[in-house]
Parts: structure tokens; C-alpha cells; sequence
């Protein structure tokens, strides 16, 4: 590579610079590979199309950034589940094997890398920016054995799909999917039944002192961060106000409405959500809908349009869950962005006959003969949704 030529990463990509190659790319949406980039929002759209490298040159200087000349051959859309399926698993294994290793260095009290960890980041957001369908069923269905992984890795998605939903250009997203994934580290080196809430064998007596206990984590969060000395100021933000609510009454420092932005409401919501469908009250998980009427409930202490929004985007049904049809067949939801009631479904099972059927995807939307009954519990027959995807 001559002198002039690097190659970078794209979060180092700035106006005014002369791409001379698309180096690295996840996804199948192209681009033009060379060309001027004159403004911060062609930067976001490359990395909502997935582009992790480019090689730039940079002998090259533009003067005016007023013409817009970088050809775009398509304008960011919304990628088909079933072509954006394969991308995801691939952003969520790395993301994952990332996240497994950052957690292990902070829990052994050393340092991680948090490069690394951005670059996964970086193609996650760019699969959920492309549908956020299957990086959310990919973790919403997946059981990790480490609570604390799991949670994570589920509040980014919800989070990331939020933003997207919300127009966050996607390098903006990124910092802020970071606090998502490192939100609970306080946790990390805390007891064990902390860690593992979702332990059936964890006694009452022990859940109370843990409550007690437990708000420790985010000064406990806050020092880890701290100490890494190179996260953003909005990943340090969601560290810290994580458990805040607008009225007040969250800690550690009692913050109220004025004091909390758009994207530390819309996450207490995610994470709030998540914890109630994951644990719910001392151990006991609730459904997607008892979980919103909760969240409702609490108008005081969460932002109620946000609220609304989170609601409409992740819907009643979300990517991920098994359903059971009127019919008698059991199949996992897919895709749900046009009908919340009437969603794309993976039929895998038949309750009336007690057996296995030929997978096949219907869309409830146009298949008027079949209707979601409610919610199915596979696990209990040996159904694992994970192994559907």
C-alpha cells in the first residue's frame, strides 16, 4: 500500500476524505467503491450498510464539501429477514465471543479490549439497522447460561432497534449500544447471586440483602469504565443513569426528568422490560404483555411516549417468540414490523397431533385462515426455538 493509502475503520472516516476502496463489508447492500465523502451523513449510511473498513487516500484534500458526488447505488432500506438471517448469526457470535471475553477479563480484574468490542458492536448495529428482526430473535430465543451476558446482549438489541426505529444515524448508535453492553459490569465482581439472579435456588432471605446490596454496581460500573479510559462519554452515561427514573425516584443520584435525555429514557425502558421478562419478581418471569401493563403502571417513573414507541416497535408478539395458531400449530415468530397480531411465522409443531411438521413460513398477514391463540411454551416438549433460525 503506497503512502498515501490507508486503511481505517469506519468510525474513523471523515468528511472531506477520498475513499479509493470499500476494504471490509457485512451484507449484501453495495456501494460505489471510490469517491468523495462531503458529509457526516453519507458516514452513517455507509455503516448502516454495513461497511466496516475502507482504504482512503490521503494525499487527496477536497476544498468544498457542498456537492454530494459519492454515487450511492441503493439508498438504505430494510433487507429481507431470510437474506439478512445469515449476517446476524455471524454479528452475534462475534459480537458474543467478544462480550464473553470482556466480561472474563473484568470479572479477573484486568483490562479488556474495548477495540474489539466496539468493531463487534459496530456490525451488530449494522445487521439490526438493515431489519432488527433476526439479531433479535437470535437473542431473545437463545439461553445463555451467564445471566449477565444474556441481559446484555438482549438490551442491545431492543436498544439498537430502538434507535433505529427513533432515525439515530447509526454511528450515534454506536457509543450508546456500548453502555447497553457494558451496563451491568458493576455486577461482574459482586456475589454470585447477583450475577445469577435467575438461580431457582437463590432463597428470599438471599434476594432481599442482594436488593439491598445490588445498587451498588453502579459506582461499582463507573469505576470498571473508568479505569478502561477510553469509553465515550454517552457509554459512560448509560453506566451511570441506567437505573434513574423521571421522577426521581431511581438511583444512585435521584435524577428527575430534566435531568435524563432521550436515550437514557428509552433505555430504563429496555432494560426494566428486560428484567421483568427474565426475572420478574423474586425469580419469576412475566410475559411481553404483563410486562407492558407493569411498565404502564409505572407512568410516573418512565417516559410514557417512549414507552409507546418501545411498545409499537418490539410489539405483542416479538422476533423470537413461539406462538401457538387456533389451528393447533406452534411456530416462531420472524418478522413483525408490518402486522404486530398477524406476523411473518416459522410453523414447526402441530399440538393437535403431538408431532413435528415440515417448517414452513406463513404470513398471518394474508393466511386470514390462521390466527394466533397465545403465547407457547416449547421448552417444556423439548421445542427450542434457538435451533428454528
Amino acid at each position: 500500500m503506497s503512502e498515501g493509502l490507508q486503511r481505517i475503520p469506519i468510525t474513523r472516516l471523515l468528511p472531506g476524505q477520498y475513499v479509493v476502496d470499500i476494504s471490509q463489508q457485512i451484507g449484501h447492500m453495495r456501494v460505489a467503491s471510490s469517491g468523495w465523502v462531503r458529509s457526516q451523513q453519507e458516514i452513517n449510511e455507509l455503516i448502516a450498510k454495513g461497511i466496516v473498513s475502507v482504504t482512503v487516500d490521503l494525499g487527496q484534500k477536497l476544498t468544498s464539501l457542498e456537492a454530494d458526488d459519492f454515487s450511492f447505488q441503493e439508498q438504505f432500506g430494510r433487507v429481507p429477514f431470510n437474506q439478512e438471517i445469515e449476517n446476524a448469526k455471524e454479528s452475534v457470535d462475534k459480537l458474543t465471543a467478544n462480550l464473553v471475553e470482556s466480561f472474563a477479563h473484568i470479572r479477573n480484574e484486568n483490562l479488556f479490549d474495548v477495540n474489539a468490542l466496539h468493531l463487534a458492536a459496530m456490525e451488530f448495529i449494522a445487521s439490526i439497522y438493515r431489519n432488527s428482526a433476526p439479531a433479535l430473535a437470535l437473542v431473545r430465543v437463545k439461553h445463555y447460561q451467564d445471566f449477565q451476558l444474556g441481559h446484555a446482549l438482549r438490551c442491545a438489541a431492543y436498544y439498537a432497534a430502538m434507535l433505529r426505529k427513533m432515525k439515530w444515524p447509526a454511528d450515534v448508535a454506536q457509543n450508546w449500544v456500548m453502555g447497553a453492553l457494558l451496563h451491568d459490569i458493576g455486577k461482574l465482581n459482586m456475589s454470585a447471586s447477583i450475577q445469577q439472579p435467575n438461580n431457582k435456588n437463590i432463597s428470599d432471605k438471599q434476594r432481599a440483602e442482594d436488593d439491598f446490596l445490588v445498587a451498588e454496581h453502579v459506582n461499582n460500573g463507573i469505576e470498571i469504565a473508568s479505569s478502561v479510559g477510553s469509553l465515550t462519554r454517552e457509554t459512560l452515561e448509560v453506566i451511570q443513569l441506567h437505573h434513574e427514573k423521571i421522577d426521581g425516584s431511581g438511583y444512585p443520584d435521584n435524577k428527575k426528568l430534566t435531568d435524563i435525555n432521550d436515550a437514557i429514557r428509552i433505555f430504563s425502558i429496555v432494560n426494566e422490560f428486560d428484567n421483568l421478562t427474565r426475572l420478574g419478581v423474586n425469580g419469576k418471569p412475566i410475559g411481553v404483555l404483563q410486562a407492558y401493563r407493569k411498565l404502564m403502571k409505572l407512568d410516573t417513573e418512565f417516559d410514557n411516549d417512549m414507552l409507546q414507541r418501545f411498545i409499537q416497535n418490539i410489539g405483542v408478539y416479538p422476533s423470537g417468540t413461539l406462538v401457538k395458531l387456533k389451528s393447533g400449530k406452534v411456530g416462531l415468530v420472524l418478522d413483525n414490523s408490518g402486522n404486530h397480531l398477524r406476523p411473518f411465522v416459522k410453523v414447526i409443531y402441530n399440538e393437535n397431533v403431538g408431532h413435528h411438521v415440515n417448517a414452513k413460513i406463513i404470513n398471518l398477514e394474508t393466511a386470514r385462515n390462521e390466527e394466533i391463540e397465545g403465547l407457547y411454551y416449547g421448552n417444556k416438549r423439548g421445542i427450542f426455538a434457538e435451533n428454528y433460525l
